[in-house]
């Protein structure tokens, strides 16, 4: 009996290892791009939730996180006031203008996860 359960433990440690190692390229591309600067944008944050690009847009204004205004995404007041989504200016480097660059926070990232899985939305679920 005392074998059977070391066996069954040695199984789920290896389980657990296996789960972590899968999970781990998940983890380091989840890092970077939080810690490099606490804020992603729209194609980032489609990317780590597994939602397509060329609708993350969209889904942002059909939730009233931000509205298109001339091709830019500006964030509502209330999203900008909590930190979720804030409007960052963005000045190219080959030229002396900018335009607006809207960016979410890990929290705000989370909301639009939730709001995914309300309407049903599974990660690689077209």
């Amino acid at each position: 009996a005392r074998a059977e359960r070391w066996i069954e433990e040695q199984r789920e440690k290896q389980a657990a290892l296996l789960a972590l190692e899968e999970a781990k390229p998940k983890v380091e591309t989840y890092d970077a791009l939080v810690s490099e600067k606490g804020y992603v944008g729209l194609r980032e944050m489609a990317k780590m939730l597994g939602y397509p690009v060329n609708k993350m847009g969209a889904f942002v204004c059909e939730i009233k996180m931000c509205y298109k205004e001339n091709g830019t995404y500006y964030p509502y007041a209330d999203f900008s006031r909590n930190g979720m989504c804030i409007g960052k200016w963005h000045k190219a480097k080959w030229t002396s203008q900018g335009s607006m660059k809207t960016v979410f926070s890990l929290a705000g990232v989370d909301y639009v996860r939730k709001a995914l899985q309300r309407i049903g939305w599974k990660p690689g679920k077209k």
